[in-house]
């Protein structure tokens, strides 16, 4: 029986990510109107355990190298760099994803969370605060907002996040 990582494929036993790497190459040949076929691709094969993060990470900046504007390879990307704890690299593809769509307050929030976690917590605020610009009701942006105050020891405007989140 494989072990994990593994497939069985025509009797043999394969590391998985060997045989993924030609069916991604064929998958990409689609190039621009289907960038979205990759995403699902590399998710798939990474939720089945068919690639390790770093494999993942390999294919994301593979299928970037067709498309290094698409903003759902660039949030995929960062959601794998979060599972490995790279969040400088997270930050990155985070500014990257602002250059081409500022207005997403998703983006904004993930960048805030990014900084959190490398304790950047002004950095970290003022990105909260942007995506509570764009959305004044994301609760969850206004929590970690108020998370991070508290690391400031701005008391204060902390409670004022915490209410908001609460409305």
């Amino acid at each position: 029986n494989p072990r994990d990582g593994q497939i069985k494929a025509k009797g043999y036993q394969l590391e998985a990510s060997e045989y993924i790497r030609p069916l991604f190459n064929l998958v990409a040949r689609f190039r621009y109107q289907n960038l979205w076929i990759i995403n699902k691709f590399i998710k798939r094969a990474a939720d089945k355990y068919l690639l390790s993060r770093e494999d993942e990470i390999f294919f994301y900046d593979k299928a970037l190298k067709i498309n290094p504007l698409d903003k759902r390879l660039l949030l995929s990307r960062v959601d794998t760099l979060f599972d490995l704890e790279r969040y400088e690299e997270a930050i990155t593809s985070l500014n990257k994803a602002v250059e081409i769509n500022s207005s997403n307050e998703h983006i904004w929030y993930k960048r805030g969370y990014a900084f959190f976690n490398l304790e950047r917590y002004e950095e970290a605020v003022n990105s909260f605060e942007k995506a509570l610009y764009i959305n004044p009701l994301y609760e969850i942006a206004w929590y970690n907002k108020g998370n991070n105050l508290l690391y400031l020891e701005r008391y204060e405007e902390a409670i004022n996040s915490f209410d908001n989140a609460l409305e």
